[in-house]
């Protein structure tokens, strides 16, 4: 699965466009009075202002495995980065054989840059924002966690990623892009911050096809 286009709401637009351009360097390709696109890669990132938003985001960007080392000290440069109680701040996913970081990006969303170990890579030269390959993770946040996955299959032929399900969270699609389906109030890695359920949109390209998912808060 490819994610082509996510948007996500925002309290403050200006404050993410200003984020993601002047603190990352990234220029915005689309926008409006009421919204802000960046191109990550394969996917457009988009950003819908709507000041009564009060919810939180889990989004993660895929970047190559052979850069991360350099990922983590750019990072490091323009934002902190988020801890777990313990002060760690990179993650191995022994599961999915990845490494990740996170940030908090103007809204407090938690973003992350993750990278898989499996997929080809590039050599290790520094890392840019032109590096990112794209969106490959957007947390759905819901009551039913089994319904949503099965509902993933049924509609878009999206199965759990390396078979792995559980009833409080389960990441269904591939290493390139997957939605990751947790249970209301469930704590987000690696702050603990409890995942709130949220609207958004993802445009995705799956061996269906092009298909959007609209996830509404309920």
């Amino acid at each position: 699965m490819h994610i082509q286009k996510l948007t996500l709401h925002t309290r403050d637009l200006s404050l993410q466009r200003t984020f993601f351009s002047e603190q990352l360097g990234i220029t915005p390709v689309e926008q409006t009075d009421r919204s802000v696109a960046f191109r990550l890669g394969r996917t457009l990132l988009a950003f819908e202002e709507n000041p009564r938003w009060d919810g939180l985001y889990h989004y993660a960007l895929q970047i190559p495995a052979r850069q991360f080392e350099s990922a983590v000290r750019w990072l490091k440069q323009r934002c902190p980065l988020l801890q777990n109680s313990e002060g760690q701040q990179v993650f191995f996913f022994d599961i999915w054989n990845a490494q990740g970081v996170y940030f908090a990006d103007a809204d407090g969303n938690i973003a992350e840059l993750i990278a898989h170990h499996d997929l080809d890579s590039p050599d290790g030269a520094e890392f840019a924002p032109g590096s990112i390959l794209g969106v490959s993770e957007i947390g759905w946040v819901v009551d039913d966690v089994p319904a949503a996955v099965q509902r993933l299959e049924q509609e878009y032929a999206l199965a759990p990623y390396r078979g792995y399900s559980h009833p409080e969270f389960t990441a269904v699609g591939g290493s390139e892009g997957r939605f990751i389906v947790v249970t209301r109030g469930r704590p987000w890695l690696p702050t603990g911050q409890p995942a709130t359920a949220g609207w958004f949109s993802a445009e995705i390209l799956t061996r269906q096809g092009q298909q959007t998912l609209v996830a509404q808060p309920v």
